[in-house]
């Protein structure tokens, strides 16, 4: 892995509970998972990555459905867990 790469994913601090935070990325301790989101003018994303269990995803999503217009959140945290095998978060939410 180049340095910087892993430069970017070196955890720097707490973010909250079970959660650190890296270079622009948030960290899942109890996962291992990596993550993003964000918005902008009726665009949502959400990317992630776990190097344990050597899988990764994005969603972009052209609207911002849901309450909290977190439809891409969800939907990435979804993949994320029947990626690591276990029964996914429901989109119901």
């Amino acid at each position: 892995m180049p340095a910087a790469f892993a430069l970017s994913h070196q955890l720097r601090a707490d973010a909250g509970p079970g959660m650190r935070i890296a270079f622009a990325w948030l960290y899942q301790t109890e996962t291992g998972t990596y993550w993003h989101d964000g918005g902008t003018g009726g665009y949502t994303a959400y990317a992630f990555f776990n190097p344990a269990g050597d899988y990764a995803g994005v969603v972009l999503f052209n609207t911002t459905l849901g309450p909290k217009g977190d439809f891409a959140d969800l939907l990435g945290r979804h993949i994320a867990e029947r990626f690591a095998g276990k029964p996914a978060v429901s989109l119901a939410d």
